[in-house]
């Protein structure tokens, strides 16, 4: 996951500790949770780990990150998928037309400073990249070990008689 999403494991870590998003206790992500890093490692360029760690969960638990990431799994190629982001007040939406990015966009009583992004051909990539290295198959309850552990090892000094 984190090499179709071009995130360091560090990165992916200190996000989790802070809530961003969730780490999954076999280290088996699906789809959804990478879409959602894509528009995570998009937020991040525009608010901090401790604003987005207040935003985004308040946005997941109101529905629209589940929009977002069904938003991202529809996509086709020629489609646009907009990230609409306020960086003062901390909007954030995503459009998918010229219709909806004006509505996000223009506000109809008080001017402010957006900034649109245009995810698509990112999303159609790590969603393409993903579906090709995706393994089918029963969940892990949990992680593989990694690297074994380094065995203790006696030392003996070259140099002493």
């Amino acid at each position: 996951m984190l090499d179709v999403c071009e995130l360091a494991r560090s990165t992916f870590q200190g996000w989790a500790k802070a809530g961003l998003v969730e780490r999954d206790p076999g280290g088996a992500y699906g789809e959804g949770a990478v879409l959602e890093m894509v528009l995570v490692a998009a937020l991040r360029d525009h608010f901090s780990v401790d604003e987005l760690s207040v935003r985004w969960p308040r946005l997941r638990g109101a529905g629209h990150v589940l929009d977002f990431v069904g938003r991202a799994r529809k996509l086709v190629e020629g489609d646009r998928y907009d990230l609409v982001v306020e960086p003062k007040h901390g909007g954030i939406s995503v459009v998918g037309d010229n219709a909806e990015l004006v509505k996000a966009v223009r506000h109809p009583g008080a001017a402010r400073a957006v900034v649109v992004l245009d995810l698509a051909p990112k999303v159609l990539l790590v969603r393409k990249s993903f579906r090709g290295w995706a393994i089918s198959g029963k969940r892990p309850t949990e992680r593989k070990v990694g690297r074994p552990a380094r065995h203790s090892a006696e030392i003996r000094d070259l140099r002493a008689p």
